[in-house]
């Protein structure tokens, strides 16, 4: 007698340690299997997270779970989110459908840098950008990243330290034709080498 009741406890205590879970295949309207698919078991009360998987290259999930109640939450980039009542074991295939939206319009806008940086220097676009609205060539230089201006002498700064030689040097033959460009509106870039 004391050998069936233990050989009984010993059942129920297997029967009880099998992992229980729920488990399934997510396949797409063409009855393909979709890897990398999300599967939530989430609470049926309140949304709460539960346990989840991703779905393996032939489609397949697994969640362990002892829970009985819930909402398996299928979802997939491009794919219309499915709920479905949790069950233990297996609940068959799962099928996805495309989530089509169309598009009232499209815009694509591309934008020159305003600064770029070379092999040659530095540059700083002015055409079509803020910086050609500004005024005069001085204004403008103010605004040029790398650039100090200290009583009208100009100094720039780059990866090397302080340039030893002013800007203003290097630039006194172009400043008075980027004023006058700048009055007309007319200064393409300011280049430093």
């Amino acid at each position: 007698m004391k050998r069936l009741i233990l050989f009984s406890m010993m059942c129920l205590v297997a029967i009880a340690s099998i992992a229980q879970g729920i488990s399934g295949r997510v396949i797409d309207e063409q009855a393909q299997p979709m890897p990398f698919a999300n599967v939530v078991l989430v609470n049926r009360a309140d949304s709460a997270f539960i346990a989840g998987a991703v779905t393996k290259d032939d489609g397949t999930f697994s969640i362990s779970t002892d829970k009985q109640d819930g909402l398996l939450k299928v979802s997939s980039v491009g794919y219309i989110i499915r709920y479905l009542d949790a069950r233990q074991g297996n609940v068959g295939d799962i099928q996805m459908q495309p989530d089509t939206q169309m598009l009232g319009e499209v815009v694509v806008k591309g934008h020159v840098p305003q600064f770029q940086v070379g092999s040659e220097g530095f540059v700083t676009n002015v055409t079509n950008t803020p910086l050609s609205q500004i005024g005069t060539a001085d204004d403008v230089l103010k605004h040029v990243p790398g650039i100090i201006a200290k009583d009208g002498v100009y100094e720039w700064h780059h990866s090397q330290g302080w340039s030893l030689r002013s800007l203003r040097q290097r630039l006194a033959h172009h400043l008075h034709q980027w004023q006058k460009n700048a009055q007309q509106k007319r200064t393409g870039a300011i280049e430093i080498h």
